[in-house]
């Protein structure tokens, strides 16, 4: 028979650093069946404690993570309401601006085409005292055509005022009757 050696490397330790390996390590050995049993049962006891805990920690930091991701969601959505806002606000103040300037526009090619037919109505009250026929109807023809383009201009205006004030209803639901 052969002798079997182990060999083992060994260090001294004073009797402090000792006691902490031993504390830190809690390693029990039973021989006893029983006790082996109830040393188990009590360490399955001590791990599902620990699983439980842990869960509940992890839950508890999951709950706060979506409590912050909810929170900055809130403050985006915000974000996004008022930049909506202001960009409404900006538009408006644009529409009404542009409609400000395209009725400055129209007064004044208004009162400038009035004045063409005033300066063409004189013009024809001139030829009729002098005689000239002929040249009242050149005259009328252009004064015709003068407030032609002056109520081609009005109509079009109007029908600019209204499509601008009154919001054009659509609706895409099929078979709806207007």
């Amino acid at each position: 028979m052969q002798k079997e050696y182990i060999d083992v490397d060994y260090t001294e330790a004073d009797n402090q650093s000792q006691s902490q390996n031993e504390n830190d390590n809690n390693i029990t050995i039973n021989t006893d069946p029983l006790s082996a049993l109830i040393s188990g049962a009590f360490n399955s006891v001590n791990n599902l404690t620990n699983a439980v805990k842990e869960y509940n920690i992890c839950k508890q930091q999951e709950q706060t993570k979506r409590t912050a991701i909810k929170a900055q969601m809130k403050i985006e959505m915000e974000k996004i309401n008022m930049q909506k806002d202001a960009i409404l606000a900006y538009i408006e103040n644009h529409h009404e601006e542009k409609m400000a300037y395209i009725n400055h526009i129209y007064s004044q090619t208004n009162q400038l085409l009035n004045s063409a037919c005033d300066a063409v109505h004189s013009a024809i009250k001139i030829a009729q005292e002098s005689g000239d026929f002929s040249q009242v109807m050149d005259l009328i023809d252009k004064e015709a055509n003068l407030l032609k383009i002056c109520s081609e201009f009005e109509l079009k205006q109007m029908e600019l005022l209204q499509s601008t004030h009154s919001p054009q209803i659509e609706n895409n639901i099929a078979g709806f009757l207007k």
